[in-house]
């Protein structure tokens, strides 16, 4: 439709809405701003009755066939209406207030944004021109005007502000979601690595175990599974002799046996010397796997760690070496 100056003709054929001409005193009805934006298509979304103004949006073409969501806001006291559109030949969209406006000249704002009615003026530096007159030249009317714009566009940037911030929470919370979701997902395949790393370990172990039970099993039978004997305390030896059994010694009238796994028994007479240097000794220290007694106070001990100690020997032993290729024993006598 062509729309000439003062012209009020509704798009599409519809009945005209405005209810005639207002005096600069009046305001507009705000029945009738609504009735006028609902004709149009115009969705309201904010009106705040502190600042006396009204405003709608709706998407509508920006003359070169981009369509573009644009604002009215309407100061309903004052009769000013402002645009917030994108302009053809700018890369911003821009304001334009028009002031003092009749109902016709606000239904043809409706109907095309980019209408002029010759009462606008566009914005400077997303200030409107007027604010940057002197004090002194703005009445008191239009003060009130420019700071309700100035209300207005401020609450439009805060409502961007929140938007935005939720965005930004919105993301970081997916963004931690994804974050976690990995550091679990890491966690656990670490963790199952770890595990399958324990059962291989644990199957090495027993692979050993069952390889040393093995060696063990043939030296008892190179060695022998059974002992007869008689000795000194003859009840007790036959008590404490078992298969593991790997050294026995008899001295005097004592009789000490060693086990595989580092354990010993004796019974009574043993030298003190000897039952000193087994009975004192740690739990993690060196375990003892041969000994031999004999008279005279005379007895040796060869320990799983290769240090060998004994007493009253010959003095042609003169250090633990001179033991460790055989299995050293005394005879009875001096």
């Amino acid at each position: 439709l062509e729309l000439r100056d003062r012209d009020c003709r509704p798009r599409r054929g519809t009945a005209t809405m405005c209810p005639g001409p207002v005096t600069p005193a009046q305001g507009f009805s705000l029945e009738q701003v609504r009735m006028i934006a609902n004709l149009h298509m115009w969705q309201e979304v904010q009106y705040n009755e502190a600042s006396r103004v009204i405003a709608f949006t709706q998407v509508v073409s920006d003359g070169e066939g981009t369509r573009c969501p644009s604002r009215i806001n309407v100061y309903y006291t004052t009769r000013c209406v402002g645009t917030v559109i994108q302009h053809p030949r700018r890369e911003r969209r821009t304001q334009m207030f028009r002031k003092n406006c009749t109902y016709e000249e606000m239904e043809a704002i409706f109907i095309n944004p980019r209408v002029h009615t010759g009462k606008g003026y566009y914005e400077r530096e997303n200030v409107p021109a007027v604010a940057t007159r002197r004090a002194e030249e703005v009445d008191r009317e239009e003060a009130n005007w420019i700071a309700d714009c100035l209300r207005l566009e401020l609450q439009d940037v805060e409502g961007h502000i929140a938007e935005m911030t939720a965005c930004r929470d919105e993301f970081k919370r997916r963004l931690n979601a994804i974050e976690q979701a990995e550091r679990k997902r890491q966690e656990a395949e670490a963790e199952k690595k770890r595990q399958a790393e324990r059962v291989e370990a644990e199957k090495k172990r027993q692979a050993a175990e069952k390889k040393r039970q093995e060696e063990q099993k043939g030296l008892r039978r190179e060695r022998g599974l059974y002992a007869h004997a008689y000795t000194f305390h003859n009840e007790d030896v036959n008590e404490n002799f078992d298969e593991s059994v790997s050294c026995i010694a008899m001295g005097d009238r004592a009789t000490l046996m060693v086990y595989d796994h580092g354990g010993y028994s004796y019974t009574e007479g043993m030298p003190t010397g000897l039952y000193n240097k087994l009975h004192h000794r740690g739990a993690n220290q060196p375990k003892p796997t041969y000994v031999a007694m004999g008279s005279m106070d005379r007895w040796y001990v060869r320990y799983d760690s290769g240090v060998s100690q004994w007493n009253n020997v010959p003095n042609s032993l003169t250090d633990a070496e001179s033991y460790s290729a055989g299995m050293p024993g005394f005879r009875p006598g001096p």
